[in-house]
């Protein structure tokens, strides 16, 4: 039975690597093999997507969905295309760019085996993505570091991914995710999850650890909603949210069952 054992990284998401640790994949040296293509950013993706001989499926990352994606633009042949679904809004995305060939997945972003449920820490996470510019704009980095001053801790430049779950996961206590679109955090979400921490988010989704809060305030309204969930969340500092954390395992799905070439027929 063919089983995916090789994963190809674009380089645009080299952080996610830490997958191929969770479910013991190699890296990608074979175009005959059963492979995990994660994210077709440029050409060079794309060339090797299509020139790959062997069984494949992609877990597609953002510019695959945007107006110019890979998805809409006639560079991969979609009738053959095998597609992970994450979500509701992943599932809904694929849908309206005509993806008939799809599996809904919970799969593990990253070896999550790291992430277990710790005495939350006193800090407020915020992923701001990349480290350029117009990230920082998207993100709008500077006015939620006024707002929370030392009490937030992000990443200033690229940190390996376990680095950040010893150094920035365990000690906080909560996530806010402030990106103006959707699909963003949601591995940072799925690890702290899983490690009993909520995530606040401006978008609705069904992982246990998600509250949702109303980004059309203005300003000044949204700014004390969320200081009225973090005081919530500030109460359990020290604690282990053990309940939580279990309810997020109980969501996700950390089978291999996707990796087969059956499961896909």
């Amino acid at each position: 039975m063919s089983k995916i054992n090789q994963m190809y990284l674009s380089k645009h998401v080299h952080q996610l690597y830490s997958i191929r640790n969770f479910y013991n994949i190699g890296e990608y040296n074979s175009d005959k093999e059963p492979t995990l293509f994660v994210g077709l950013y440029n050409d060079d993706d794309i060339d090797k997507w299509n020139n790959h001989k062997g069984f494949k499926v992609l877990l597609p990352c953002y510019p695959e969905y945007l107006a110019n994606g890979v998805l809409n633009n006639g560079k991969i042949d979609l009738d053959t295309l095998n597609l992970i679904v994450y979500d509701e809004t992943w599932e809904w995305l694929a849908i309206s760019n005509g993806i008939k060939k799809y599996k809904k997945v919970k799969l593990a972003w990253a070896d999550i085996s790291v992430c277990k449920p710790v005495p939350l820490g006193d800090k407020i996470y915020i992923h701001f993505g990349g480290h350029d510019p117009l990230q920082h704009k998207h993100f709008n980095r500077d006015k939620w570091i006024e707002v929370f001053g030392d009490e937030l801790i992000y990443l200033k430049e690229w940190t390996d991914y376990y680095d950040v779950v010893e150094n920035y996961y365990k000690k906080s206590y909560v996530q806010i995710m402030v990106s103006s679109w959707p699909l963003r955090g949601e591995s940072t979400a799925q690890g702290m999850g899983l490690m009993g921490r909520k995530s606040l988010s401006p978008w609705p989704c069904l992982t246990p650890n998600y509250e949702m809060y109303r980004p059309y305030h203005d300003d000044e309204n949204l700014i004390q909603e969320l200081f009225d969930k973090l005081k919530i969340e500030r109460k359990k500092i020290g604690t282990i949210q053990t309940e939580l954390s279990q309810k997020c395992y109980d969501y996700f799905d950390f089978s291999d069952d996707w990796m087969y070439e059956d499961y896909w027929k």
